[in-house]
């Protein structure tokens, strides 16, 4: 059984996209809004939790977990990955949603070495993604001749979380938008280094009207499903089961949660993790 695990509510972008993708694929999603945003934590706090998340899901039947945030991803995954999960659960897996959307990101771009100028790619992501500097280093390890730069967006996925106006939405995204503009006006690719940001993604396209904007949501479930063909072994369900749960308030996450899976065309609620 596969498992998708967020902090909120930006996972769903990705669950959408896996429906999409392969629409037979059985999966619980488990969010973690007791505990969110992570964002503002501690590398070692975030360890702890997503620990202890992993453990209820793979308790639950999971034999592959896909960690759809950002942030305990930059902080955790590798960590969990090297030093917990061989110990604690071998056979099963935990991956992440970084390195699909830099690989996409550089599949689109013509030979370096026939460029006039180093391309530029502005990433928008949550403050510790920010901090972590996991998307430069994957994008250098790809390809070193491109330029990042990097607006940690603090105030967007808390608002997208609590159900934010459009308008407010809106404002947020041009807000952070001319805080990477000032960095550098000229820009040739975006990332929506978060997983919320998806659902915002029209937002984005108005202030960057002729320039790739790529998003985590399709380019993870474009590689999920080369990845399960390539691993058997995690032994997936193909019958459309999906189980949605959150360690936070059931009435008032689904009250939250009713536009963001309207607007998903994902017809679930949440219930108590």
């Amino acid at each position: 059984m596969l498992g998708i695990w967020d902090s909120g509510f930006g996972g769903m972008t990705v669950v959408s996209a896996i429906q999409k993708q392969l629409p037979e694929l059985s999966f619980i999603y488990r969010a973690d809004h007791k505990n969110a945003p992570y964002g503002g934590r501690s590398p070692e706090e975030i360890l702890e939790l997503v620990t202890a998340e992993m453990n209820v899901m793979f308790q639950a039947g999971c034999t592959l977990i896909l960690l759809a945030c950002n942030t305990a991803s930059a902080s955790a995954l590798r960590d969990m990955q090297q030093n917990w999960l061989p110990h604690a659960w071998p056979g099963r897996n935990i991956i992440g949603v970084v390195v699909p959307v830099v690989e996409e990101t550089i599949a689109m771009m013509p030979y370096l070495s026939v460029q006039p100028a180093a391309p530029i790619v502005h990433v928008f992501a949550t403050d510790h993604t920010v901090r972590s500097q996991v998307f430069v280093t994957e994008i250098y390890k790809h390809a070193p001749g491109v330029r990042v730069v990097q607006t940690a967006c603090s105030a967007l996925a808390p608002a997208i979380d609590s159900g934010a106006s459009y308008e407010e939405l809106h404002k947020i995204v041009d807000q952070y938008v001319q805080v990477a503009k000032s960095n550098s006006p000229k820009v040739d690719y975006v990332i929506l280094g978060c997983t919320h940001y998806p659902l915002v993604r029209e937002m984005f396209a108005d202030d960057f009207p002729d320039v790739p904007i790529l998003d985590q949501a399709a380019a993870v479930a474009h590689k999920l499903e080369s990845y399960l063909q390539r691993h058997p072994e995690y032994q997936m369900d193909f019958t459309g089961q999906r189980k949605f749960t959150t360690t936070g308030d059931i009435a008032i996450i689904n009250q939250a949660a009713h536009a963001r899976l309207q607007q998903l065309e994902l017809q679930n609620e949440f219930k108590a993790a």
